[in-house]
């Protein structure tokens, strides 16, 4: 099976109670964090960085620890908190492949996302219990709620 990388950015408050952004997949219909795939030319966080401010608006750097460079050829890039590999059926002319998903944590202020139409039906903050209810996959529900809404 074809694997490919990608990048997902959990953006969480630190209010309390802690919120979690999730936006309503316009193919999917179910609410899921921002995040897609890593591009050719960009590392991991060249790329959550990307796609966090593509599909919200918002600029995560200033909540990113600096990369620490170990010498003039090598940099030592930011560690996801989360690797999961996931299993995308196929959709239209898409055949099933999966992801290599790597996961970011990151706590950052309440604002009103911005996010591209055509990706996302709704984009909101959600609680725990809230964003229990929603549809939208184990990993979401079992994995990171428990996880980054404590």
């Amino acid at each position: 099976m074809i694997k490919h990388f990608t990048a997902t950015g959990i953006l969480v408050t630190g209010i309390i109670p802690k919120k979690i952004l999730l936006g309503l997949h316009n193919k999917l219909n179910v609410w899921l964090p921002p995040g897609g795939h890593i591009e050719e030319n960009e590392n991991s966080t060249e790329s959550v960085i990307r796609e966090v401010l593509e599909e919200t608006g918002f600029d995560v750097r200033p909540y990113i620890p600096e990369e620490k460079r170990l010498d003039d050829r090598v940099v030592l890039l930011l560690q996801p908190d989360y690797i999961l590999e996931e299993i995308i059926p196929p959709h239209g002319e898409t055949e099933a492949h999966a992801h290599l998903d790597l996961n970011y944590i990151f706590t950052v202020p309440e604002f009103v996302p911005v996010f591209p139409k055509r990706e996302y039906k709704d984009m909101q903050w959600f609680t725990k219990e809230e964003a229990l209810q929603l549809p939208t996959f184990v990993n979401i529900k079992e994995f990171y709620l428990p996880k980054v809404l404590k």
